[in-house]
């Protein structure tokens, strides 16, 4: 008779299974036909480790980031999806995705333990974009008055806005430039104007777009 029975597969065999949830002390009592008994006992020890790890993340397409998982030091870790991560068995591999991804860790321990984190990288898709405005009303009513480029991560940025007759009316080298909708200090009718930029982004991307502007009052 094994004691304690608790997590045995049964107490009444000479081999049962244990799965205790704590490191447990068991002790067997075998009787024989004749009255006799005799003990003896083994300790099962718990190995259980918890796994701690970075947080979801949020990155620009193609930046390097560190994974990492914690609370096992002399454990073998299995990352997946493997793709992309210089090394899917250690404990801090490096990825630069350039979309959302999800990264499962499975660390095992000497004794064949096993648990596993998750975590998520997710891509702000965003970074690297430059635009104008579609419309905009210079009427110095303190909302749209101006006409600028619009994103995130510009390194350097040409841009320019032409009349229906295709007239220069308002060039710029700098981002944060803005046209108040005049032309040699005189305000420009209303209508559809000509926009074009040239730009380097700061992950080296570059980028040339044109289109329209409806300059309304």
């Amino acid at each position: 008779m094994w004691s304690p029975s608790t997590s045995l597969s049964s107490s009444t065999i000479s081999n049962p299974l244990a799965s205790p949830f704590q490191t447990t002390s068991y002790t067997v009592t075998v009787s024989t036909s004749f009255g006799c008994t005799d003990t003896a006992s083994v300790i099962v020890t718990y190995d259980y480790f918890i796994l701690s790890g970075i947080i979801d993340t949020l990155i620009c397409p193609g930046n390097t980031i560190q994974l990492f998982v914690n609370g096992c030091s002399t454990c073998n870790y299995n990352w997946q999806p493997s793709g992309g991560l210089n090394d899917a068995t250690i404990f801090n591999p490096s990825t630069s995705p350039t979309s959302e991804i999800n990264y499962t860790v499975t660390a095992t321990d000497i004794s064949g333990c096993t648990n596993s984190f998750s975590t998520t990288i997710n891509v702000d898709l965003t970074c690297y974009v430059v635009t104008m405005p579609s419309a905009f009303s210079p009427n110095n009513d303190g909302s749209n008055d101006y006409l600028h480029p619009l994103g995130k991560g510009v390194k350097t940025i040409e841009w320019s806005v032409y009349n229906r007759w295709g007239e220069l009316v308002y060039s710029s080298g700098n981002f944060y430039d803005k046209w108040n909708g005049k032309f040699k200090n005189v305000d420009q009718p209303i209508g559809v104007y000509v926009w074009k930029l040239n730009a380097t982004m700061t992950n080296g991307e570059q980028v040339q777009k044109e289109g329209n502007v409806i300059l309304l009052r």
